[in-house]
């Protein structure tokens, strides 16, 4: 085999490109234990836009195993970095921000060198603080930021047909957007599963005891068959990536036509996250070039 040949096929094995780990604790400090895991092995946890984008490209065993992860066992979902923040706008109005990029409670820095006492005060009001939060909605795009009214009242139903729930229910918002909604819809048809159960009430981020009236935040919490906006941070069960780069020898990466056939593959087997990054990466690497 041609020597170009052989770096093609050496490069598009999906373990020279990603690696995926699972981050897990429980406890008052579940999150912040999780992420400083993450930081500390060089990963990056994904957000449920990028979760889904793996979860709909991957190709193989895989992705069957992820998209029946948790299936029928609560303890077993993904808890994810994106938020859902209940909060004032600047002109005063109520109102409740689904947010899929990196907020007060994914930075680390946000949580380091302080005291236990701290901790526990951070995780058991979930403020996000006004000025992080006005940020927020000042990036809404309905892509990664979604900003609807606060609606007082409970929710009356838990469980939804799959079309249904496109249109009665933020599932829009809670995964990322229409498009992405709609293939996630059309994959659960594919493995027969017909109902979605999805407990996103306004209500649960009403004020308890010391709680602040506004800024109150909830992890997203997804599994297939269920996604939840309620939980209180005692526990955390996310998926990180971190990209690895196959050592290729100088002496074959001296094609323009390898790196533009290693690049189109990206679209399959690299998260739209972490896309950019790896294809500059791919650049130095195979062109020798910044």
């Amino acid at each position: 085999m041609h020597s170009r040949e052989t770096a093609l096929r050496k490069t598009i094995e999906l373990i020279s490109f990603t690696q995926a780990k699972i981050f897990s604790d429980v406890g008052d400090f579940a999150l912040y234990e999780s992420l400083k895991k993450c930081k500390k092995e060089g990963f990056k946890p994904l957000f449920i836009p990028e979760l889904l984008d793996f979860m709909l490209k991957e190709k193989g065993s895989a992705k069957r195993s992820i998209w029946e992860y948790g299936y029928g066992n609560s303890s077993h979902s993904l808890v994810t970095p994106s938020v859902k923040i209940s909060g004032k706008s600047p002109q005063g109005k109520k109102v409740v921000a689904y947010a899929h990029i990196p907020t007060f409670f994914s930075n680390i820095k946000n949580f380091q060198e302080k005291e236990r006492g701290d901790l526990y005060k951070i995780f058991g009001e979930r403020e996000t603080p006004q000025n992080e939060f006005e940020k927020i909605l000042k990036l809404e795009d309905n892509k990664n930021v979604f900003v609807h009214d606060y609606v007082a009242g409970k929710q009356n139903q838990d469980r939804f047909e799959l079309e249904e729930a496109l249109e009665k229910t933020r599932l829009i918002s809670l995964l990322g957007g229409r498009e992405r909604a709609e293939s996630f819809v059309k994959k659960m048809n594919k493995y027969y599963w017909r109902t979605i159960g999805i407990d996103d009430a306004d209500d649960y981020l009403k004020c308890v005891g010391t709680v602040p009236a506004y800024g109150n935040t909830c992890l997203i919490d997804f599994r297939p068959t269920r996604i939840s906006s309620w939980n209180n941070f005692n526990h955390a069960h996310f998926i990180g990536i971190k990209e690895v780069y196959p050592g290729l020898k100088e002496s074959i990466l001296d094609t323009n036509s390898l790196f533009k056939e290693v690049s189109e593959l990206a679209d399959s087997y690299v998260p739209e996250m972490a896309k950019k990054e790896f294809l500059s990466n791919l650049k130095k690497l195979v062109l020798n070039k910044n």
